[in-house]
C-alpha cells in the first residue's frame, strides 16, 4: 500500500475537483446507503416530503391570515379565522413530528450505514496478509477508514438540505426577477466567495485529519495503558501514571497545535469571503435606494426585494456550508474506498480461487530468505528444513535468531522473499496460503487471550452444544484444561475477563493451557508449538513433554523452545542463529559435535549438574 505524503492527498483533491470524480462518490454513498439501510432511506425521502409540504402550508395559512387582517373583519367570518387557526395548528404539529421522525430515521439510518461501512472495512482488513500489519502506513489507512463509518449519512444530510435550500431560493429567485432582473446577478455573485473559501476549509480540514491520525492512535493507546486492567499493575508499582498523562498531554498539544493553524487560516479565507458576500448585498441596497429614487421601483416592492434578498443570502450561505460538507465527506468517504480498493489489492488471490490442500505428509522449507519491509538484513537467510508426518522436530537459537519468523513463514502468514514452501511436492504460494493454513494448528508465544467464554475460547465458534461441546472438552482434557473447569463459576460458559460481568481471569499458565487446547480442537496435521510451556509449571510441562508423541500421533510437530530439556527427545533439531541454520542432527549427535547446541545444552543444565554434587 503506497505510503500517503501531502501530495498525494492534494492528488485526491485535485481529483475530487472534477464534477464526474464528485459525481462517482456521490453515487457510491448513494450505493451503500441503499445496500445498508434503504427501507429508512424511503422512510427519511417520504417523510422529506411530508415536512417540505408542511412548510409550504404553513406559508400558505400564515398569507390567508394576514389577507383576512387587512380587510373588515365580521362577526360571520370568526367562524373561518378560528377554522383556519384550527388548521395552522395541525399543520405546524405534523411539521413537528415529521422532523422529529426524520432525526430518529436518520439516527437508525447512520447506525446501519455505519455499521455496514465498518464491516466492509473489517472484511478487507481480515484477508490482507499479515505483512501489511507490520507497515505504520497500513494502520493509519485502516484508522482513516474506520473513522469512514459516518459520513455515507453526513453525505446525504448535506444533498438533502441543499435540495431544501435550492428549492427555496429558486422561488425567490422569481420574486426578484418579477421586481428587477439586475437583482438577481448581483445576489448570486456575492455567493460564489462562500463557496470557494469553504471548499479551500474542507480541504484544510481534511489535511489535518490526515496529519493527526497517528498521534490520535498514540493518544487513544497512552488512555488504553491508563485505564486497562492488564497495564493497571505495571503503572502503579513504576508509578507511570505522571509520565503517561504528559504524554497524554503533548499529544493533544501536538493535535490543537494543528488544529489552531488551520482554523487560523479558515478564519481569515471566511473573512475574506464573508467580506465579499457583504459587499454583494450593500451593492444590492445601493441600487435598491437608486432605483426608488428614480421611480423605477415602488417603495413596497423594495421592501420586499431586500426581504428576498436576505432570506436568499442565508440559503445561499446555507447552501455553501453544506456543499462544504459533501465536499469534506466525499473526500473521506474518498478515501475510504481507495484504501478499501489498495487493501483488496494486496489480497491479490480471490477467495472462490483458492485450491484445497488435502494431506500433509511432508513439509519442507527450501532455501528460504525472508525480510521485513523495514529489514536491514534478512529476518532468515537461505534455510533448509523439512518434516514428515509422525515427526517431532524441534528448533532452537537465541533471541532473536528468527525463530518465531520462520514458524509464520511455514505456515504461510509470510510468503518468503526468496525460496519456497513446499507441502507433498507442491509449492504453497499466495493462490494455496489460505487453505494450507486452514490444515495447521500454531501456539504463538504471544497467544491471544480474548475476553469470550472459555468454550469460545478453544473453538472460537457460538455454536458450542452437542457434539460441538465434545469436541471442546476433549481438547480441554488433552492440554490440561479440564483441571480447572470445575472452579470457574459457570465452567465452559465463563467469560474470560474480570472487566465482563460474572467474568474470572485465568493464570499465565492456564492462558497457555488454553491456547494448547485450540490447537488440539483444530486437530489439524500440522502442529507448530512456539515456547507452548513459557508459562507452566514443571510438573505440567513435564506432563505436556511425556505424551506429546500420543497427543500428537500421526501429525507433524514443529516445536520451538528455549528450553534444551523440552527438546531431547525430538527426531530431528535444527539450530538457527541470526536468521541461518548453523546445525542440524539429534540431541545426542549436536551434543558430541560441541558446536552452539552442546555450549547452550551445558549452560542451561551446568546449575543442576552442580546442585547434585
Amino acid at each position: 500500500m503506497q505510503s500517503e505524503t501531502t501530495t498525494a492527498v492534494d492528488a485526491r483533491h485535485h481529483r475530487l475537483k472534477r464534477v464526474a470524480e464528485l459525481l462517482r462518490v456521490l453515487w457510491l454513498t448513494a450505493g451503500l446507503l441503499w445496500t445498508s439501510a434503504r427501507r429508512q432511506l424511503a422512510v427519511f425521502f417520504i417523510l422529506q416530503v411530508v415536512t417540505t409540504a408542511a412548510a409550504t402550508a404553513t406559508l400558505l395559512v400564515v398569507r390567508i391570515i394576514f389577507g383576512m387582517a387587512q380587510g373588515p373583519t365580521p362577526t360571520t367570518q370568526a367562524a373561518q379565522v378560528l377554522a383556519i387557526a384550527g388548521l395552522l395548528a395541525v399543520v405546524l404539529a405534523v411539521s413537528s413530528v415529521s422532523l422529529t421522525l426524520q432525526r430518529n430515521v436518520i439516527t437508525t439510518m447512520s447506525e446501519y450505514a455505519g455499521m455496514h461501512a465498518l464491516e466492509h472495512v473489517l472484511d478487507v482488513a481480515a484477508a490482507c496478509p499479515l505483512d501489511a500489519f507490520d507497515s505504520a502506513d497500513f494502520h493509519g489507512r485502516l484508522q482513516r477508514a474506520q473513522n469512514t463509518s459516518q459520513r455515507p449519512v453526513e453525505l446525504a444530510q448535506a444533498l438533502l438540505a441543499i435540495g431544501q435550500a435550492a428549492a427555496t431560493a429558486v422561488a425567490l429567485v422569481g420574486v426578484l426577477i418579477v421586481i428587477q432582473p439586475e437583482l438577481v446577478l448581483i445576489a448570486v455573485t456575492s455567493a460564489v466567495p462562500i463557496l470557494v473559501t469553504s471548499a479551500a476549509a474542507s480541504r484544510r480540514l481534511f489535511v489535518a485529519a490526515v496529519s493527526m491520525v497517528r498521534m490520535d492512535m498514540a493518544r487513544r493507546y497512552v488512555c488504553q495503558l491508563l485505564t486497562s486492567r492488564s497495564s493497571a499493575k505495571e503503572v502503579r508499582l513504576f508509578e507511570m501514571a505522571s509520565f503517561l498523562r504528559e504524554k497524554n498531554r503533548s499529544l493533544f498539544e501536538q493535535r490543537m497545535t494543528i488544529l489552531r493553524r488551520t482554523m487560523r487560516k479558515n478564519a481569515i479565507t471566511a473573512g475574506a469571503g464573508g467580506a465579499l458576500t457583504g459587499t454583494g448585498i450593500a451593492a444590492s441596497a445601493a441600487f435598491l435606494v437608486t432605483a426608488v429614487g428614480s421611480g423605477r421601483v415602488s417603495v413596497a416592492s423594495a421592501a420586499t426585494a431586500v426581504a428576498a434578498l436576505v432570506q436568499l443570502n442565508a440559503l445561499l450561505t446555507a447552501i455553501s456550508a453544506n456543499v462544504s460538507q459533501v465536499y469534506s465527506n466525499a473526500l473521506f468517504f474518498d478515501d475510504y474506498q481507495i484504501f478499501c480498493h489498495e487493501a483488496r489489492a494486496l489480497q491479490r488471490v480471490p477467495a472462490s480461487a483458492l485450491p484445497s490442500v488435502k494431506t500433509l505428509d511432508h513439509i519442507e522449507l527450501r532455501n528460504v530468505s525472508f525480510r521485513y519491509r523495514d529489514g536491514r538484513r534478512p529476518a532468515l537467510d537461505d534455510v533448509s528444513i523439512d518434516i514428515r508426518r509422525g515427526e517431532v522436530v524441534a528448533l532452537v537459537g537465541p533471541n532473536g535468531s528468527g525463530k518465531t519468523t520462520l514458524a509464520k513463514v511455514l505456515c504461510g502468514l509470510y510468503q518468503p522473499s526468496d525460496g519456497s514452501v513446499v507441502c507433498d511436492g507442491s509449492v504453497i504460494d499466495e493462490s494455496s496460503a489460505v487453505a494450507y493454513r486452514n490444515r495447521i494448528a500454531v501456539v504463538f508465544q504471544d497467544f491471544g487471550r480474548y475476553q469470550f467464554t472459555l468454550a469460545e475460547n478453544i473453538s472460537f465458534s457460538v455454536d458450542n452444544d452437542g457434539p460441538a461441546r465434545r469436541r471442546v472438552v476433549d481438547a480441554a482434557t488433552l492440554s490440561g484444561v479440564q483441571s480447572f473447569v470445575p472452579s470457574l463459576p459457570l465452567g465452559y460458559d465463563t467469560e474470560l475477563s474480570r472487566e465482563l460481568t460474572d467474568g474470572t481471569d485465568l493464570s499465565g499458565g492456564q492462558w497457555q493451557q488454553v491456547a494448547l487446547a485450540r490447537a488440539f480442537y483444530r486437530n489439524a496435521p500440522l502442529v507448530i508449538l512456539d515456547e507452548p510451556t513459557a508459562s507452566l509449571d514443571a510438573m505440567a510441562e513435564e506432563r505436556l513433554f511425556e505424551t506429546i508423541r500420543t497427543m500428537f500421533l500421526g501429525r507433524a510437530v514443529l516445536l520451538i523452545s528455549h528450553r534444551f530439556s523440552t527438546v531431547r527427545s525430538a527426531d530431528r533439531v535444527y539450530v538457527l542463529e541470526r536468521g541461518r541454520l548453523t546445525e542440524t542432527g539429534t540431541h545426542d549427535s549436536l551434543l558430541a559435535h560441541g558446536g552452539t547446541y552442546a555450549q547452550m545444552y551445558n549452560l542451561q543444565a551446568a546449575p543442576y549438574l552442580a546442585s547434585a554434587k
